[in-house]
């Protein structure tokens, strides 16, 4: 199945709390990405997805997401949103 991603935007803002790691942040400069996925998409978009494996999601499912991820850090930096570092 080909999903409908809606292209990403970006915000440059500072955060506080803890990564995905469990590690304290504190006031760290980011850039928020939204991504915006149909509703009607989202039940088989996680229909295969198991996140105890190494190797879910499919190349299929994530290339997609990941390009949009991308595509908007790539315009956020060229439109000197941000420097890229």
């Amino acid at each position: 199945m080909s999903y409908r991603v809606i292209k990403g935007t970006t915000q440059s803002l500072f955060i506080s709390g803890e990564d995905i790691n469990d590690e304290s942040i504190e006031n760290l400069e980011c850039v928020a990405i939204t991504i915006n996925i149909p509703e009607d998409e989202i039940t088989d978009l996680l229909a295969e997805y198991d996140p105890q494996s190494g190797v879910s999601p499919k190349v299929a499912e994530a290339r997609p997401l990941a390009r949009a991820v991308l595509d908007a850090l790539k315009k956020h930096v060229e439109e000197g949103s941000g420097d890229g570092n």
